[in-house]
């Protein structure tokens, strides 16, 4: 056992800490010689660790390390003490169990009676808590990945060191082909299931540079990764590819593969000359992705070195056209509409590959030249934005219908390169595709999407109009709307009620009162097909009212207790809160429990909290619903007088599949209890989720697994 320089000193301190109990026994406190072997520690770092005395004393204090800790953190810790100056930092560590802690640390030098540096002493305070709360806010509920918030925060912190570094970054963005019809053919539950094993999938990819993983929304993700060359990027997203293929997931909407497939857009970025900013490198891999879908789906577009590459200068050197960073910046100054046609060069890759690149800079240069004889006006400007792709800009309403009609009937069907030669010395045919779009707001997100609708039919060209998608989800949202407002004058609002059990007993002790509402012909309609439409309409109000009182009756007339829903719409409506408070007048509220769903978008937290004291002094309780599911306002929540959090369904459902759910569930269930807060979980459907949440002493279940929603008769209620 390594032995301290001056061992006298070391029990010197150990036994006037050992006198002091309390220290002992709370704080988590350890000394080390100058190589970093432990000493002295106290019980309660013993404790908090799970290792024995015996364990520790005299190993290095890395047998606390956790295998994924940050290198260059360490390096700097040491750094720092050897310097004799004092470290803060928060440093992610295991226990003797392996199970993950995260500490903040303070470590100082020790010095002996002469003033010689003989060891180290750190202090450590657990902030398990708060990082995981803190992960929450930056991690994806669905896929754990990293979010769109913390994305942006990563990307800058990435590219800054990068840049300082002249080193090179990987950045690529993937797309799930056809996520939207997935969702509404399989559902969005399945869609969930899809997104998270891709998630795991991406975690299993093998790489040996520093990576982030993020959901960016949608079927989107992104990954960047530090340091990489393009040829091992490449290498990188060809494996994403084939692990993708290997895990055969059905896709029966999908019009390309029986099974789901991903579209891949990507770049490798060397910031050695400093040209280039974090949005150009952001701007590559959306371009190369949006080339990937134009290509047919189920591709790749990876870059080459912005150093190769003509995207974002001003000027294109083939054809002397400005590019897309004129292009944004001409879009951005347009105070009036304006026409943006783009056009695609249909077959370029086949062109490309069959001829060489001095045809390819040949087709271009003359395809530039007649794109100017066809659009020789003041008012317009052409540019090239990539390989294959030139767009149109018209600021002359007054030309636009002239150059549109010179677009339908003059460039698109010019086709014959009469002046290219070609190895096989034939003329060929070349085909343009074409997307319009009027407007100044979103113009050249539009005239894309016109350009993708053109794709996908069988004309050569589209004007932008909301897709056939939108117009179908605009008739359900007006038939649902429909149903609603006749529920509602017919009095067919109904509550419906699924049972909360008790986690140690299983007895039912609560019941949650849901939303249904009864159509013209007897059917039940489910809540997700009207709530949202409800929540926009002028009459939500009376909704919420005609249920309300149903739900107060019901309770009144049964022995039960009954959590309510209520939005921060709800609550900031005078009139809706005078009646709830008339309402519990007549009926009291020992048997109420308000359930408030948990947003973004609660605004005053003042104003919510005078609702809770109001509803208080007639006996009800309050609960924070959902929560967890993304937004988790944590700092404002603590300080409601709340009786009840009830974890986000999302969670509850995976907590038996994925050991750091699980870590984030038992953070907030032992914040919970310190703080005398009850916990809920639901979505609670199947033996096993019941057997793990009872484990984690999660004091109230509800799912299906102990009873579905059903009407009041269907508990034996009286109505």
């Amino acid at each position: 056992m390594p032995k301290s320089s001056t061992p006298t000193y070391f029990d010197a301190i150990g036994n006037l800490l050992e006198l002091n109990g309390i220290i002992d026994k709370h704080i988590l406190l350890s000394c080390s010689d100058l190589a970093g072997n432990i000493t002295y520690i106290t019980q309660a770092y013993l404790d908090f660790t799970g290792y024995a005395r015996e364990d520790v004393v005299g190993k290095n204090h890395s047998i606390f390390k956790h295998p994924n800790i940050d290198q260059e953190q360490i390096a700097t810790l040491w750094k720092t003490i050897k310097a004799d100056k004092t470290y803060v930092g928060e440093l992610q560590n295991k226990n003797k169990a392996g199970i993950t802690h995260w500490i903040k640390v303070t470590i100082e030098p020790l010095f002996n009676a002469e003033g010689k540096k003989i060891g180290y002493c750190a202090v450590r305070e657990d902030i398990s808590d708060r990082k995981s709360l803190e992960a929450w806010s930056k991690t994806d509920v669905v896929t754990e990945l990293y979010n769109r918030r913390y994305f942006n925060e990563i990307f800058e912190s990435v590219f800054l060191h990068a840049k300082e570094k002249q080193a090179t970054i990987g950045f690529l963005l993937f797309d799930i082909d056809y996520f939207d019809a997935y969702n509404l053919f399989y559902t969005y539950q399945r869609g969930d299931v899809l997104l998270f094993k891709i998630a795991n999938m991406l975690r299993d990819i093998p790489c040996d540079k520093k990576n982030y993983l993020f959901r960016l929304g949608g079927g989107e993700f992104g990954i960047l990764i530090e340091d990489i060359t393009e040829a091992e990027l490449e290498a990188y997203v060809k494996n994403l590819q084939r692990l993708i293929a290997e895990l055969k997931i059905e896709h029966a909407t999908s019009k390309i593969s029986e099974y789901v497939t991903v579209s891949i857009g990507a770049t490798s970025v060397s910031l050695k000359n400093g040209r280039y900013t974090l949005h150009d490198i952001y701007n590559i891999a959306d371009q190369n992705l949006f080339l990937a879908k134009q290509s047919g789906r189920n591709a790749l577009k990876l870059s080459t070195h912005l150093t190769k590459s003509s995207e974002l200068a001003e000027i294109d050197i083939t054809t002397q056209l400005p590019t897309r960073v004129i292009l944004n910046a001409d879009l951005a100054a347009l105070q009036e509409d304006a026409m943006l046609i783009l056009l695609f060069i249909n077959d370029f890759s086949h062109y490309h590959e069959h001829y060489g690149n001095d045809f390819i800079d040949n087709l271009l240069v003359q395809k530039a030249k007649i794109l100017r004889q066809f659009f020789a006006h003041e008012s317009i400007t052409i540019y090239r934005l990539n390989v294959n792709e030139f767009a149109i800009l018209v600021k002359d309403k007054v030309k636009f219908d002239f150059y549109f009609s010179i677009l339908i009937h003059s460039v698109l069907t010019s086709r014959v390169c009469c002046d290219l030669e070609t190895k096989e010395n034939v003329n060929i045919a070349i085909s343009y595709t074409a997307g319009v779009a009027y407007g100044k707001d979103q113009i050249l997100r539009k005239a894309n999407h016109a350009l993708q609708n053109a794709f996908l039919s069988t004309k050569n060209y589209a004007v932008f109009e909301e897709s056939q998608i939108q117009n179908n989800l605009k008739i359900d949202k007006i038939k649902n709307l429909n149903t609603y407002q006749k529920a509602l004058e017919n009095d067919n609002i109904i509550p419906y009620f699924q049972p909360l059990v008790d986690a140690k007993t299983e007895q039912i002790v609560k019941y949650e009162a849901l939303a249904r509402i009864i159509d013209n012909k007897g059917n039940i309609v489910p809540p997700y097909l009207f709530l949202d439409v409800a929540r926009e309409d002028k009459t939500f109000e009376n909704f919420t009212r005609q249920l309300l009182q149903k739900i107060f009756l019901i309770a009144s007339k049964n022995d039960i207790k009954v959590s309510i829903n209520l939005t921060y719409q709800n609550i900031i409506s005078e009139e809706l809160v005078a009646y709830i408070k008339n309402r519990l007048e007549k009926y009291g509220g020992a048997k109420i429990t308000f359930e408030i769903i948990e947003s973004e978008e609660i605004l005053d937290y003042k104003l919510v909290n005078r609702f809770i004291s109001e509803v208080k002094s007639y006996g009800c309780k309050i609960a924070i619903d959902d929560f967890g599911s993304g937004y988790s306002n944590f700092t404002n929540l603590i300080k409601l007088d709340i009786d009840y959090i009830k974890i986000d369904g999302s969670i509850i459902e995976k907590l038996h599949l994925d050991n750091n759910v699980e870590t984030m569930a038992r953070s907030l269930i032992r914040f919970a209890k310190e703080t005398g807060i009850k916990t809920i979980a639901e979505f609670v459907s199947s033996k096993e989720i019941a057997q793990k949440v009872k484990e984690l002493e999660i004091d109230l279940l509800q799912g299906y697994y102990f009873g579905e929603p059903l009407p009041p008769e269907g508990y034996s209620l009286s109505v």
